[in-house]
């Protein structure tokens, strides 16, 4: 594990009151960077461009969540994976691929808005009807009128 998670796992332990003894992963994914070894930046920006590289250390994270659940469970949690893998299992069983500002799933998409950018996640036909509510306004149930409607307001009102 990188020093980011070590301090994660130790963090999390900390939290928990645990007081557990910590232990050694197993070491790395081949290679110098999880972000990358993980699968990660296959799934983050556009297909037709340059991989991206993460601003944080996600891969890390979960590199150093599941060395926890294995310290506190006293098992070998799915010995054959780092915590980074999980993060893309499902993508790599389902073949989903990088597609921009739109989700792997296709469910998610990080629209502009005023002042920035907000990821909005419309997965069941409920969220779809909630819409009119959500926006406070009547709107067609379709991402370009999602879209339109978003552009227009900030953040903090979203």
């Amino acid at each position: 594990m990188d020093r980011w998670a070590m301090d994660y796992a130790g963090r999390l332990l900390d939290d928990l009151g645990s007081s557990l003894p910590r232990s050694k992963d197993s070491g790395p994914l081949p290679g110098t960077d999880p972000w990358q070894k993980s699968g990660l930046a296959e799934l983050t920006g556009s297909a037709d461009q340059a991989l991206l590289d993460s601003p944080l250390p996600i891969a890390s994270l979960a590199d150093g969540a599941l060395a926890a659940l294995r310290m506190l469970s006293g098992a070998d949690i799915l010995p054959d994976y780092h915590g980074s893998q999980l993060l893309t299992l499902r993508a790599a069983m389902t073949g989903l691929r990088r597609n921009g500002a739109i989700a792997p799933g296709g469910s998610c998409r990080i629209l502009p808005c005023a002042d920035g950018h907000v990821a909005v996640n419309l997965t069941r036909d409920s969220d779809w009807q909630s819409l009119d509510a959500w926006l406070q306004t009547p709107s067609n149930p379709d991402w370009d009128s999602v879209k339109h409607r978003v552009r227009g307001c900030d953040r903090s009102t979203l």
